[in-house]
C-alpha cells in the first residue's frame, strides 16, 4: 500500500495547490491513500464545516490490520461527505507477510 502524507495545508493557496496537484501525484506514484494535515486549511481558523465537507473521507476497517493473516484480502471503501465529489480508490489490498 502506497501512502502519501501531506503536511499542513494552509489557507486558500494550500487548498488550491492540493486540488490542482494531488491527482498527478497519485497517478505518478500509484498512491493508495492520502493523509493530510488540514487543520490550517481555513487560514488559521481550523477546518470550517464547508472545507471539512469537501475533503474529509473515511476508511474504517472492520477488524484491525494486526488481526489479518498474510494473504488475506482486505476490502477498502471510501466515501466523501461532499455531495457530487468523485473519488477513486483501490477496491482493496492483500495483507503481506511480515519480514
Amino acid at each position: 500500500m502506497n501512502l502519501l502524507f501531506i503536511g499542513d495545508i494552509v489557507g486558500r493557496p494550500g487548498r488550491d495547490m492540493v486540488q490542482k496537484g494531488l491527482g498527478a501525484l497519485v497517478e505518478h506514484y500509484d498512491i493508495d491513500c492520502t493523509i493530510a494535515n488540514a487543520e490550517n486549511s481555513a487560514a488559521g481558523f481550523g477546518i470550517t464545516r464547508d472545507i471539512g465537507a469537501q475533503y474529509v473521507i473515511t476508511y474504517r476497517p472492520k477488524r484491525p490490520l494486526s488481526a489479518a493473516k498474510p494473504g488475506e484480502y482486505r476490502r477498502v471503501e471510501v466515501a466523501a461527505r461532499r455531495v457530487g465529489l468523485y473519488l477513486r480508490s483501490r477496491k482493496g489490498y492483500v495483507v503481506l507477510a511480515q519480514e
